[in-house]
């Protein structure tokens, strides 16, 4: 099911399970439903989050060299990142 597989680039295995379960039997209006409050609630609202943060950064900076920090220090590697890794890579295993 290809739905499922697009929706599993943004959710964990349960919710895939769960709208599995859901939309098994539907007809294609109900796919075409789901989709839509999908990309709304779940695509969207991160878009508009980021450009929230984005706007943020420039307010807080004052200069290009404390955005690149502060970037910089974003993307950084911390003490946790190996874990965190390691645990992303167990949950793409498991799912569909």
């Amino acid at each position: 099911m290809n739905l499922l597989k697009f929706v599993s680039r943004y959710k964990f295995k349960n919710y895939l399970e769960e709208t599995y379960k859901l939309l098994k039997d539907k007809d294609i209006e109900d796919y075409i439903v789901f989709l839509i409050n999908f990309i709304y609630e779940e695509i969207e609202k991160r878009k508009r989050k980021s450009l929230y943060y984005l706007v943020e950064m420039s307010r807080n900076y004052s200069n290009n060299n404390d955005i690149k920090n502060f970037i910089t220090n974003y993307f950084s590697k911390h003490s946790y990142s190996d874990m965190l890794d390691e645990l992303n890579k167990e949950i793409k295993e498991e799912k569909f």
